[in-house]
């Protein structure tokens, strides 16, 4: 037998297996339940959207979750980000962006038009989609602090280039 199956017989000769597989049983039908309304959000989202764009600055934060100057930064960005695009943007540098993938294909294509340097993908993406005229949806999430690892971002260099891109795209998107 294996070592799998090993286990599955010790686990079923243990005593207070039914309230053990009771457990099991309802943390996997709790997570199975998250993910399913995050993915009916999502499909509500889609309904009114072609570009979904994750936003951390909606629930409140975990203590740790974001340092202060990063903070003011992302809501910097989010007022440049609405000025320029003429829409609401709350949050530009949340990881979690959804699209299709054609739409991904033209952005990345044309990357260069806003300078092509961004150290993370998310304002070409963000610039991209309002390009090519999607229609950008905000989805919050919940921002964690982080369990394990260390950042890799530097927040001042890497700001100083978010910066000049934005100041490239004001250029391309309202004075050019």
């Amino acid at each position: 037998m294996t070592a799998l199956t090993n286990e599955l017989h010790e686990a079923l000769r243990r005593p207070d297996f039914p309230e053990f597989a009771r457990r099991v049983h309802d943390a996997y039908e709790e997570e199975r339940r998250r993910r399913e309304q995050f993915r009916q959000e999502l499909g509500v989202k889609f309904e009114h959207g072609e570009f979904i764009n994750g936003v951390r600055l909606v629930y409140p934060l975990e203590g740790e979750a974001m340092r202060f100057f990063n903070l003011i930064a992302n809501k910097f960005f989010g007022l440049a980000f609405s000025w320029l695009l003429g829409q609401p943007i709350k949050d530009t540098l949340c990881g979690t962006k959804v699209l299709w993938k054609a739409d991904y294909e033209l952005i990345a294509a044309n990357r260069s038009h806003f300078g092509g340097f961004d150290p993370f993908g998310d304002f070409d993406l963000v610039f991209g989609a309002a390009r090519l005229g999607l229609r950008i949806v905000d989805l919050p999430i919940r921002y964690r602090a982080r369990t394990y690892g260390a950042t890799n971002i530097q927040r001042w260099r890497h700001g100083v280039l978010l910066l000049r891109m934005v100041v490239l795209a004001a250029r391309r998107l309202k004075f050019w």
